[in-house]
């Protein structure tokens, strides 16, 4: 709870950024209630849902994005990872920053998830658009946690445009993350239940949490409580979070 009270103290006043780690710490400290649920509504009004006025004075909100791209809008104060571009040449440069760290996978095997960051994180250099030189760019890690999508293609699909919604069981996933001699610690994942395995298909999202004592509970809008979960069984996951 003590990070996301910091975060909320660092946050503006009336961010979007701020209701969000606000709602954490209540969600961790009185767990699910309506309350909360009001909370989140609160936060996904301010996404640019796409709203349906329905009978009896009911309105139905439907967010047709990604859990990356909402991620992007809502942690937009907060992001994961900054890149900075400099032409050597013309000395034009820009900044962008990134709520979530893409990565690609085209094997089930998550094994070697430290390595891929390191290597994304490494310095790059590519041509300039304006001038031509040899532009240089620098990715700096955020130092307090980290928001990885997991964009899978199976071998089998390498000449497909359909990326696949990526399973694992969540034993198999890395526990912790050294990157730039920092240590994360993974605290749960986001999954996408649709009725394919294209992450374009229609569906909703579930959150699956670790607790201390190495458990996996599930939470998912269509049950009435939390699911305990077996670490062996396989389960959709498309984000991993971790903090320090």
């Amino acid at each position: 709870m003590t990070f996301f009270k910091s975060h909320v103290e660092d946050t503006g006043e009336d961010s979007i950024t701020k209701a969000f780690f606000e709602l954490c710490e209540k969600l961790g400290k009185q767990g699910i209630s309506a309350s909360t649920y009001k909370i989140r509504l609160e936060i996904l009004l301010k996404t640019n849902p796409r709203c349906e006025k329905l009978p009896g004075n009911i309105t139905l909100v439907s967010t047709e994005t990604t859990a990356s791209n909402l991620i992007g809008q809502i942690l937009n104060d907060h992001p994961v990872i900054i890149d900075e571009t400099v032409c050597e040449n013309c000395k034009k440069g820009k900044t962008v920053i990134q709520s979530c760290l893409s990565v690609c996978l085209t094997e089930s095997d998550l094994s070697q998830l430290d390595k891929k960051l390191s290597e994304l994180l490494q310095l790059k250099f590519r041509t300039c658009e304006q001038c031509g030189g040899v532009q240089s760019v620098k990715r700096t890690l955020c130092n307090t946690y980290l928001i990885i999508e997991l964009v899978y293609m199976s071998s089998t699909d390498q000449k497909s445009d359909i990326l696949k919604e990526y399973e694992t069981k969540p034993c198999d996933l890395p526990l912790v993350i050294t990157l730039n001699e920092v240590t994360y610690t993974l605290r749960g994942f986001l999954g996408f239940c649709g009725k394919t395995s294209s992450i374009t298909s229609i569906g909703h999202y579930v959150a699956y949490v670790r607790r201390c004592n190495d458990t996996w509970e599930l939470y998912d809008d269509t049950k009435d409580s939390k699911i305990c979960v077996s670490p062996s069984k396989s389960v959709p996951c498309q984000v991993l979070v971790y903090t320090v």
